[in-house]
């Protein structure tokens, strides 16, 4: 994530950076869940926030985390400028309460996100494509997470994470 931050932030001092997923349940997202964040750990001001995933495989929760994560920001004045990558129509509201409060609003979308919810809610978006990402990531494939950074044998999983029907919150 340090490259993506880096092509994200320019010149601005980075705030925070929060990734958000719902990664399924099952042993091999898991582990890959685990790897990817213990990969990151390192990047400074960066933290993740999982939510779960229903009985038919949908996301659940994360739509929510963002807009509000977004929205109490901005209110409480922990940035003047904020960057999304992911162009999902769940968040146009959100975006538009951004833009009022005088924020900077810049949204990324990954090969293949759909973009008509946001030129219809007359958000301004960057559409990375494949040769954008190469430049600092291995496109198709899993790395191996860098032995640095790999978590200690046996370590607790200690991500905070909302789960199950309730939307529990696990730590």
């Amino acid at each position: 994530m340090a490259p993506v931050l880096t092509l994200i932030r320019g010149t601005d001092t980075l705030s925070f950076a929060r990734f958000y997923s719902a990664p399924f349940a099952d042993a091999a997202h898991r582990g890959a869940w685990q790897a990817f964040r213990w990969a990151n750990r390192h990047v400074p001001g960066l933290d993740f926030f999982q939510g779960y995933r229903n009985k038919d495989g949908r996301e659940k929760v994360i739509d929510v985390a963002l807009a509000v994560d977004l929205v109490y920001g901005c209110a409480c004045d922990h940035f003047d400028r904020v960057a999304i990558i992911g162009g999902d129509g769940d968040h146009i509201y959100a975006y538009k309460v951004a833009k009022t409060m005088g924020k900077t609003l810049r949204v990324y979308l990954l090969p293949g996100q759909e973009s008509s919810a946001l030129a219809h809610g007359r958000i301004a978006f960057t559409r990375w494509e494949i040769a954008d990402l190469l430049a600092f990531c291995a496109y198709g494939s899993q790395a191996d997470v860098p032995p640095a950074h790999a978590a200690p044998k046996g370590h607790h999983d200690a991500t905070p994470r909302l789960t199950g029907p309730l939307a529990s919150l696990v730590i």
